[in-house]
């Protein structure tokens, strides 16, 4: 006779509740490790946002504040260029005060409430999340003027130092890629920040110089333990949460590319190109007399001056064809060709000149000084540079910036991708 025994019921209830309660230790043991880690993506993920959203803001305003500061002040300030900045961040373009449709910004705004106060320091632990949805939800940032030019300020103008550090002083807001009120001021530097105006020096929020938002507020380890030696100023400083920083410089560098004339835009691209050494024998602000023959220009010596062009959109690198002869009336950007080793004539840079040419009777031309082009130039490539053969390559790159007066472009020359 076989005897089966049967599994005792409160035996295997015991065990499986044992299970259970081994599984609740372990999530609960989890969850202490799983929380500081989630709030340390959060935290991490506002600071990239926000210091995304500062820095396009920055890399725009510092290409119009170039345009601005160094070729047309008359009419314009930089009051522009603040207004600029906060309609970066404005989604329906209202710039009413009583607008609470801008709910974009530089970064969200996140406060923390309450909390149990710790002796000895600012810092509070166990505090609630809190978000300003009664007005906007992100930094609404408005960048102070800085007439004075100061180093610390949210716009200057000065010289560009190509391979200097981009590494600021956190005393003096020195860098060593830009020297303020440089010689010559070719740059314009703007930069946007969040901090906590406590460095000592009291430079992040001065009254026409420079402006702040707050830090963004760290969200995880929030618990009341200090410096290793006892000292409270690393809690004192999780209170204040993380300093994000954008700044980015323009710099004026030779265009690149010219856009086509139109009525209704003051300037473009001259339907007429000239040889580099002619271009460079004129004069600043003195005419030139000119006549017309078929599809050339010829100088008083009744040589070949210049020649008519379809001046459609142009590159450094291009081959233009000639065209029949027009009305050139105005200000226009002149593109500048040289004959290359190879027998081709490419553009090699562009100048600007005041023209009166009659398609029949000639007129006169007049080269003006060096200038950044507020419409229809770039400072990047429009076409692939590498069609052009390896050796007129060469060779019209070795010539771009050797034009007398070229034409010049806001270029962003440091910046953080």
């Amino acid at each position: 006779m076989r005897i089966i025994h049967s599994p005792d019921p409160c035996i295997q209830s015991c065990k499986l509740q044992s299970r259970r309660g081994s599984m609740m230790t372990l999530f609960a043991v989890l969850l202490f490790a799983l929380l500081p880690l989630m709030a340390l993506i959060i935290h991490t993920g506002f600071i990239t946002l926000t210091r995304r959203q500062m820095q396009t803001a920055v890399n725009t305003a510092a290409k119009e504040g170039l345009r601005i500061e160094l070729v047309s002040p008359v009419g314009k300030s930089r009051n522009d260029v603040s207004t600029l900045v906060s309609l970066v961040f404005d989604d329906d373009l209202d710039t009413a005060a009583d607008s609470l449709d801008m709910t974009l910004g530089a970064g969200p705004l996140v406060n923390m409430t309450d909390g149990v106060a710790f002796s000895g320091s600012e810092f509070r632990a166990s505090r609630q999340l809190q978000v300003n949805s009664a007005t906007v939800d992100g930094y609404q940032p408005s960048l102070e003027t800085n007439a004075g030019n100061a180093a610390h300020g949210d716009m200057i103008v000065g010289q560009y130092v190509p391979g200097g550090s981009r590494v600021e002083d956190v005393t003096t807001y020195s860098r060593g890629d830009f020297t303020p009120a440089g010689v010559p001021n070719d740059a314009f530097l703007v930069r946007m920040r969040r901090t906590d105006n406590d460095n000592g020096t009291g430079l992040d929020e001065v009254a026409g110089v420079s402006s702040r938002g707050t830090p963004v507020p760290y969200l995880f380890g929030r618990v009341p333990y200090g410096n290793e030696d006892g000292g409270t100023s690393l809690l004192d400083q999780r209170e204040r949460g993380t300093i994000v920083r954008a700044t980015a410089i323009a710099r004026q560098v030779p265009a690149l590319t010219i856009g086509p004339y139109s009525g209704a835009v003051g300037s473009g691209a001259a339907p007429i190109w000239f040889e580099q050494t002619q271009w460079d024998a004129l004069t600043n602000d003195v005419a030139e007399t000119l006549t017309v023959s078929g599809t050339t220009l010829l100088d008083p010596g009744m040589s070949t001056f210049g020649e008519f062009v379809n001046s459609q959109v142009v590159a450094v690198g291009d081959m233009i064809a000639t065209a029949a002869a027009e009305s050139i009336v105005g200000e226009r950007y002149v593109p500048v060709y040289r004959v290359l080793a190879s027998g081709n004539r490419r553009v090699v840079g562009f100048g600007v000149a005041s023209f009166a040419i009659d398609p029949v009777t000639g007129g006169t031309i007049t080269r003006r000084a060096s200038q950044i082009g507020e419409d229809n130039c770039s400072a990047h490539w429009r076409q692939n540079l590498s069609a052009v053969p390896s050796g007129d390559l060469a060779e019209l790159l070795a010539n771009r910036n050797s034009q007398s007066e070229p034409l010049l472009a806001p270029a962003l020359v440091r910046t953080i991708d």
